[in-house]
């Protein structure tokens, strides 16, 4: 399978290595400029009780609709997923829930501070902590902006949605927790899990 091969991904983690990553980027760009409405490998349609695992990467969760930006991750659909935002508002039904989880950036800072990144087994722990911290906190190059709480808020709130609130692995407020994803454990200390809806929904408090 391409998605193993060493020129493509880095084996230590779910990235791809930063020139592949790059020229995917530039790919996608013009491939969006050129085909617009036809950017997409194939069609897929959203049945109802549907889940989306959007930016999955290597890890495509069964019985989800996955997408990703590249085309060898093994993901359903490829799609570059910036603006996102305002697209899965859109196209959701009211009520229903967006869960975000991204790098926690505050249990960055703490690992940074106390020099201890050994739960990412995925670093090199011989690099110094601020190369190790921008490689977490960024996801290996994969994330280009770094997210706390508040600055999701902001951007959800922005893109229309309400009831935004932070939660935490394996817990929710608006979700059956059959409904979340195996990565989506109460052990995570690490991700920041932030949801909301899109509105229509009966109960926002």
């Amino acid at each position: 399978m391409l998605r193993g091969s060493s020129w493509l991904y880095d084996r230590r983690h779910d990235s791809m290595h930063r020139r592949v990553r790059r020229a995917v980027h530039v790919a996608l760009r013009i491939t969006t400029r050129v085909a617009s409405a036809q950017y997409r490998l194939r069609s897929c349609r959203v049945p109802d009780g549907g889940r989306l695992h959007l930016g999955a990467g290597r890890q495509p969760l069964p019985g989800w609709i996955n997408i990703d930006i590249s085309p060898f991750s093994g993901a359903d659909l490829w799609l570059d997923l910036r603006g996102i935002l305002r697209q899965c508002l859109r196209v959701l039904k009211r009520g229903v829930v967006v869960r975000i989880g991204v790098p926690s950036l505050e249990s960055a800072v703490q690992q940074y501070l106390h020099h201890d990144f050994a739960f990412a087994d995925w670093l090199d722990q011989a690099e110094p902590v601020a190369k190790r911290f921008i490689a977490r906190i960024t996801d290996n190059g994969n994330h280009p902006i770094v997210l706390d709480f508040e600055y999701l808020q902001r951007l959800l709130t922005a893109a229309g949605f309400q009831g935004v609130r932070q939660s935490a692995g394996g817990q929710s407020e608006l979700l059956p927790l059959d409904a979340l994803g195996p990565k989506d454990r109460a052990d995570d200390r690490h991700t920041l899990y932030v949801e909301g809806i899109k509105p229509g929904a009966a109960d926002l408090s």
